[in-house]
Parts: C-alpha cells; sequence; structure tokens
C-alpha cells in the first residue's frame, strides 16, 4: 500500500475543498490515506499521485461523489444536541404556527442541511407533530409543513430516504416515546 505524500495530500487538501468545501487540515493525513485507499486501489492507481490523475482526468464521472462519499464523516443521532430543539419548540414554532392558523402563511418549509442518514430531519417531524399536539394547534397540521433534507453525501441520503435504523441507531438519542409512537419494529435487526 503507498503513503500519501506531502505534496499528493495537498493536491487532495485542495480538490476536497473545491468539490464540497471540506476543509481538512495538515495534521489529518491520515484521514485522507485511509478513505481514499479503496478508491486509489479500485482505480487502479498503485500511487495517492496515480490516483490523483485518474480523478482529474475525467475518466470516471461517478469518482467525485465517490470522493465525497468516502470524506465525510456522517455523524448522526436522534435529537442530536439539546439546544436547537429547545429552540425549535419555543421560538420556531409558536410563530410558525401562529402565521400558518392566520392565514399569514400557507405553508412552513424547514431545511435540515447535512442531514446524514436523517435523523435530524426525522426527528423534526416527530418534534413539531407533538408541538402542535401537545399545543392543540387549531387548524394546523404536520400537513402544513414541508421538510427538506439534504447532505452533500448522495450514500447517506439514499439511507435516510430509506427510513429504516437498526438497534443500535435507534438506542441513540430516542426515546422509548418516540419509539413506540412513530417507529414499528420489522425482523430482527
Amino acid at each position: 500500500m503507498s503513503h500519501i505524500s506531502s505534496s499528493e495530500f495537498s493536491l487532495f487538501r485542495d480538490y476536497i475543498c473545491d468539490i464540497c468545501g471540506i476543509a481538512v487540515s495538515q495534521e489529518k493525513d491520515y484521514l485522507i490515506e485511509t478513505r481514499l485507499t479503496k478508491l486509489m486501489a479500485d482505480a487502479g492507481a498503485e500511487t495517492f499521485g496515480e490516483f490523483y490523475d485518474f480523478v482529474v482526468s475525467g475518466k470516471d464521472r461517478s469518482i467525485r461523489q465517490k470522493i465525497i462519499d468516502a470524506i465525510t464523516t456522517n455523524e448522526t443521532m436522534w435529537f442530536r444536541d439539546g439546544t436547537p430543539w429547545k429552540v425549535l419548540e419555543e421560538i420556531c414554532l409558536p410563530g410558525l404556527a401562529a402565521s400558518l392558523g392566520s392565514g399569514g402563511k400557507s405553508r412552513a418549509r424547514i431545511w435540515c442541511a447535512a442531514v446524514s442518514t436523517g435523523q435530524e430531519v426525522y426527528s423534526t417531524v416527530m418534534c413539531v407533530d407533538e408541538y402542535l399536539r401537545k399545543n392543540r394547534i387549531n387548524g394546523v397540521g404536520l400537513s402544513d409543513f414541508e421538510f427538506l433534507a439534504t447532505d452533500i453525501s448522495s450514500r447517506v441520503v439514499n439511507i435516510a430516504k430509506k427510513g429504516v435504523y437498526d438497534k443500535i441507531s435507534m438506542a441513540r438519542g430516542l426515546s422509548e416515546f418516540y419509539k413506540n409512537k412513530y417507529f414499528e419494529e420489522k425482523g430482527s435487526a
């Protein structure tokens, strides 16, 4: 296996920053090396320099997305970090619900960026649904909200679209209340 040289690292660091805005610091050369080694081998390259030449040659139209998928760290969990959920419930939703209820808005749109495998957007949907239920907002329902979930990694977006999670994923931040109310267990995964 070829180790990445400092000049090869610089080429890939700049390439990654250009294609997706992820800044990889100098001390993270191991990150690029470990995450791109399989792609390098699959491309038939023996060095990272050869692999870089292959990448920029345009011979493989899918390599750019493969690099993005390999380099992204898809850390996620249900109701991740407490503060955003508090802000959503206490500040954002009262105003949105009031505007929807009065006819000032016909639809509320919520965008979840960097959604990874979907836990954030599904948490948002559950949070909105529970807020409306608990506060008995008349004339406003979940169907008045539109949720957009995006991520730079197409691999994780495909997982999010399926909405199927294993027991380990389900245990990361999801209460029994939400599990029982919003999820159905299928199989023994």
